[in-house]
């Protein structure tokens, strides 16, 4: 049963077989097959080229293309002209793998500060591929290289570049001096903007920038414009003839100082350059010459004087002489100058000397007093007194006459116990001479009368007597001229 079966499959598969040649046979043909890309289109941005009144110039690159029919190659812009408006523009170029540009001739005039965006898109029969949206701001200024300027207020300020895209609504602002919205200067061509340096109270030496701004209710635009180091600028004092206890008031723009500039704002008085101040005492000024003074200052970068002279009061020959119209050598003298102070509040105090058509002596000053001065060993004669310092020396137009002390009286002469004696000889009234008893303790001072001296002899005096006659020195010794009366 299992055989029999076995020969009928066998011969059922060979007539199937022998069926089916022929039909196999007739179908054998060959087939081409065709591959379609149908992958994304790829398309991107790039960085804007011009951007002006004339021109927008917009870079791109196709970085991949497919099979499909392409219907439209173009530009999308959105608030350009107004916040919302989109603007869709067939760049009607052919597009091909690689990078492209396409320009555009904008309906208005570009404004410096304005933001949009755009984007590329290529429309097919299948598919819509586009770039990422590129967003822009319009600036397009462009400044030449300056560096630091150094500025003193009421200085223009001139920077070279291009400002094509900058009109009458913008405005320099430099906030460190707090100062804003200052007026801008543009040449015929644009390529110079200036404005003139605020006259602030700022400081000397300090670093600012100067930003241009556009102000408006809908938009706000800023660029650096250039970086400035502020000078100080004086100006000339009011008053012109000082005397040496007052102070000469200077005031200035951008005139406070920072140290670590090394006092570069420096104030110029007469051949001596100082730091400067507000206020200048001229009783702190060393080293004065004359008492007129030419005056200005630097401050960096500028050297200024001042037209004309400021002038350091004098005093005249009527304001000072000494006390005594009379001395001797050897004694003390005082000055008399009620407005000294007003005259000479000075380190350097003036020195006093005594004048004649020959000779020049100069006093020596008390320890104790300012207004005593001492008399040295002088010659005999009529002098002048001079008051000397390094703002002029000035003369008294009274004199003092120095004369030798000298006196005379009879010799031999008898008296008797509280008889006045009056001797004779160029004493200067009321000036205090010593009587002086040799060989014991009696000394006693009279002041004299004119070329007399008178006193009285006291009990001790019996016998033979003899008597000293003279004066007491500045050095606190006495002084005896000649031979003892007896």
């Amino acid at each position: 049963m299992l055989y029999i079966t076995q020969r009928y499959s066998l011969w059922g598969a060979f007539i199937l077989m022998t069926t089916l040649h022929p039909i196999l046979s007739s179908c054998t043909k060959e087939y081409k097959t065709t591959y379609v890309d149908i992958s994304p289109i790829m398309i991107a941005n790039s960085p804007m080229g011009e951007i002006s009144a004339e021109q927008f110039i917009f870079h791109g690159v196709i970085q991949k293309l497919n099979d499909e029919n392409i219907q439209e190659f173009g530009l999308i812009i959105r608030g350009l002209d107004a916040p919302d408006e989109e603007i869709t523009i067939d760049m009607g170029m052919v597009p091909k793998i690689g990078p492209f540009q396409y320009s555009y001739k904008p309906k208005n005039k570009p404004e410096l500060g304005k933001q949009f965006s755009y984007y590329f898109y290529i429309k097919t029969d299948r598919s819509y591929a586009k770039s990422v949206v590129y967003y822009q701001t319009i600036d397009g200024i462009k400044i030449n290289a300056m560096g630091t300027l150094l500025q003193a207020a009421g200085d223009t300020v001139r920077i070279q570049g291009d400002f094509s895209k900058v009109d009458e609504r913008y405005s320099v602002d430099i906030k460190e001096l707090k100062a804003y919205q200052i007026p801008i200067v543009l040449n015929k061509e644009k390529t110079e903007l200036s404005f003139v340096m605020p006259a602030t109270l700022g400081t000397h030496n300090a670093n600012v920038s100067a930003i241009l701004n556009r102000y408006e209710s809908t938009t706000f635009y800023s660029h650096a414009l250039v970086d400035i180091r502020t000078l100080g600028h004086l100006k000339a004092p009011s008053m012109r003839t000082y005397y040496l206890n007052e102070s000469i008031n200077l005031e200035g723009v951008n005139s406070y100082q920072i140290n670590n500039y090394n006092n570069s704002l420096r104030v110029i008085i007469g051949d001596q350059t100082i730091p400067y101040q507000r206020e200048i005492s001229l009783s702190n000024l060393k080293n004065l010459k004359g008492n007129t003074l030419r005056i200005g200052y630097l401050n960096g970068r500028d050297s200024v004087m001042f037209p004309g002279v400021i002038t350091i009061a004098r005093a005249t020959g009527d304001l000072f002489h000494l006390t005594a119209k009379e001395a001797h050598p050897n004694t003390v003298v005082r000055l008399q100058f009620d407005d000294f102070n007003k005259f000479y509040y000075n380190q350097e105090v003036p020195t006093l000397s005594l004048t004649n058509s020959s000779k020049h002596y100069m006093l020596k000053r008390s320890v104790h007093d300012y207004e005593e001065y001492y008399l040295d060993n002088i010659p005999e004669a009529n002098y002048t007194l001079q008051l000397n310092h390094a703002i002029g020396n000035i003369a008294s137009n009274k004199m003092i006459q120095v004369k030798p002390f000298q006196w005379s009286a009879k010799k031999n002469s008898e008296h008797y116990i509280g008889d006045m004696i009056s001797i004779s000889g160029n004493f200067i009234a009321g000036y205090p001479y010593t009587i002086k008893l040799e060989n014991s303790d009696y000394e006693n001072e009279f002041r004299a009368e004119k070329d007399k001296l008178t006193f009285q002899i006291p009990n001790i005096a019996m016998g033979q007597t003899s008597w000293k006659i003279g004066y007491k020195q500045y050095n606190g010794q006495l002084y005896f001229p000649s031979d003892p009366l007896k």
